[in-house]
């Protein structure tokens, strides 16, 4: 691993302080608001896609959020930079890149086929 644990926790911990700050904002600013029932198609067309947009960026920030929890979890129970997938080590530029990532490269591409499909 490239970095001390300790060094990867902090990191973790910020990040994740700052994506629940930002949560915050996106659930506050997102849309989830009401859709105008005045206004002309064009008006509650923007609407509606500015409260799914609203919806996915919130979606994607509590994903986010619980990604880099479980990684936390993962440093606490000794087996962080292990892949769930099959249980290899986790290349250091990929922990170094998504230091909450829980899959090795090759699980991750074959997890977004099937998810894909």
């Amino acid at each position: 691993m490239t970095a001390a644990i300790p060094e990867i926790r902090e990191r973790l911990e910020a990040e994740f302080a700052r994506r629940s700050a930002a949560g915050g904002e996106n659930s506050a600013n997102g849309g989830g608001g009401m859709i105008p029932l005045s206004g002309d198609r064009a008006d509650r067309a923007q609407a509606e896609n500015s409260a799914r947009l609203g919806a996915s960026l919130a979606s994607r920030t509590i994903r986010e959020r619980m990604a880099i929890r479980q990684a936390i979890d993962r440093i606490d129970a000794g087996c962080y930079g292990l892949c769930l997938g099959c249980g290899a080590e986790i290349a250091a530029g990929r922990l170094d890149a998504i230091p909450w990532a829980a899959l090795c490269v090759d699980c991750q591409q074959e997890w977004e086929a099937l998810e894909i499909a």
